[in-house]
């Protein structure tokens, strides 16, 4: 894994102490895909993407994989990763729309909450 080695030590590490950290997800992702472990790599997005709670996080994931593929052209795997992540980021910002949308959304989950707190 050479050069990438410490990058997946690290995000690893971060992932220990809160394994729901999208961006350290990710970033392990990205460590291994440009690794060449696609496989491995697919699956710490699709964990990533469990965890994202807003369409602008993993909107920061995608700028990070196409900075690499700027010098990586054509690394295998990665318009998968890509796609996935576009798909995922469409489908939450639907689910949030704009910043009004996430205010009412998130007034929902605090509602229900309390409600089933009760229980």
């Amino acid at each position: 894994m050479g050069e990438y080695e410490k990058s997946l030590d690290a995000c690893s590490m971060a992932l220990e102490k809160k394994p729901g950290d999208f961006r350290s997800r990710a970033n392990l992702g990205l460590a291994l895909l440009l690794s060449g472990a696609y496989d491995d790599a697919k699956l710490e997005y699709v964990q990533a993407i469990d965890y994202a709670k807003y369409p602008d996080i993993i909107r920061r994931a995608i700028k990070d994989l196409w900075a690499s593929l700027e010098n990586r052209p054509g690394l295998p795997g990665a318009q998968d990763i890509l796609d996935m992540l576009e798909g995922a980021r469409r489908r939450l910002k639907a689910d949030f729309g704009d910043a009004a949308g996430r205010g009412k959304k998130l007034l929902k989950m605090s509602i229900w909450w309390q409600n089933h707190q009760k229980i």
